[in-house]
């Protein structure tokens, strides 16, 4: 399942990705109205409204083509049955001197720290798959910082 070019997605994630395609596929819509009604025939080059509107529909049409791209690359993340090793779609409780956070191994789309989600491509993650419980991942330049893995769900 591991493997570099692999966009892993949680199935939240994955639904929250088509919601927000689905979302910018209506913006476009309405977009497309306004770049309508403020067309002037043989004006559009020195039409600012027009420039703005069609700058942002770009800007639409582009992000729904990357979401689209991770959608249909997507290899979806179960929990894993297994807690003996660390796998995508774990949660792992780790320790950091006197710091205990816990965190589920994700892809790099749904990475977000803050809220427990850890990236598999960051330094963390990358050293957190396949460690089991009682193991210490070493990660820094310079100045390194030890995470010991105290459970695996």
């Amino acid at each position: 399942m591991q493997g570099s070019n692999n966009i892993y997605l949680t199935p939240t994630g994955f639904q929250n990705l088509k919601a927000k395609c689905n979302r910018l596929y209506k913006e476009r819509i309405a977009l497309g109205r306004e770049l309508e009604a403020v067309k002037e025939p043989g004006r559009q080059v020195e039409n600012h409204s027009y420039t703005v509107a069609r700058n942002r529909a770009l800007q639409i049409e582009t992000h729904m083509e990357q979401i689209n791209h991770t959608l249909q690359n997507a290899v979806l993340i179960k929990k894993p049955k297994q807690k003996h090793t660390v796998k995508h779609g774990s949660t792992v409780k780790l320790k950091n001197g006197h710091d205990i956070k816990q965190f589920t191994l994700a892809g790099s789309v749904e990475a977000d720290p803050t809220n427990g989600y850890l990236s598999d491509q960051s330094p963390v993650g990358k050293q957190l798959l396949d460690a089991r419980v009682g193991d210490t991942v070493y990660i820094g330049n310079g100045k390194v910082a030890a995470y010991t893995v105290l459970s695996i769900g």
